[in-house]
């Protein structure tokens, strides 16, 4: 067992003598239960054909191995569809360190070939490109608790509507989203669906 305090990592040597598939966790049960878990195998030492590739995801749940995900993503509007649309609203959760102070890095957000970097101010709020981005659980002094950024984007301007739609009138429209916070990359899809107030 090795201690762990937030922010902080320890490099530990392994001497694998015991063949066999080993669970590699957190001993926090809450961490478990967010895919703080893999499994470790350690092979014979003169196995044959023994597979030493990768999974595709080294944490134990799929939905672990993401580090945004998109909570709400509508095209809202007096009509259905995207000629009746007069927003884009976004919400979501992206990881990030305990501690987070979102005045310290710009946020550079882009959804298909659209982009606005975003540079927060008092209230935990910036507004850029047509679009107001706010993270909603910073604390008075602009600092997020706890590793995961709650986020909200409304946006109006002609660019984010026609990104968002991709053209279409469907009910749901798969449109890439990146958010960099800083020097850290994040990715998911934004399934945009279009709805009348």
């Amino acid at each position: 067992v090795v201690d762990l305090l937030p922010a902080t990592m320890k490099v530990a040597d392994l001497l694998a003598d015991n063949p066999g598939d080993w669970l590699f966790h957190c001993h926090v049960a809450e961490h478990m239960r967010e895919g703080m878990f893999a499994r470790l195998t350690v092979h014979p030492r003169h196995a044959v054909g023994a597979s030493r590739t990768p999974d595709a995801a080294f944490l134990g749940l799929l939905h672990a191995a993401q580090s945004m995900r998109i909570g709400r993503a509508e095209l809202v509007g007096k009509g259905s569809g995207p000629a009746g649309a007069s927003e884009l609203v976004i919400e979501g959760d992206v990881t990030t360190y305990d501690g987070f102070a979102v005045f310290s890095q710009p946020v550079r957000v882009q959804l298909g070939q659209k982009v606005a970097v975003f540079k927060l101010t008092q209230g935990n709020v910036a507004r850029e490109s047509g679009a107001v981005f706010r993270v909603t659980n910073a604390n008075e002094f602009g600092v997020v608790r706890g590793g995961i950024i709650h986020f909200e984007m409304v946006a109006n301007g002609a660019d984010w509507l026609a990104t968002a739609s991709g053209g279409s009138a469907s009910a749901q429209t798969p449109v890439s989203l990146s958010l960099d916070l800083g020097a850290i990359h994040h990715t998911a899809v934004a399934r945009v669906t279009s709805i009348a107030k």
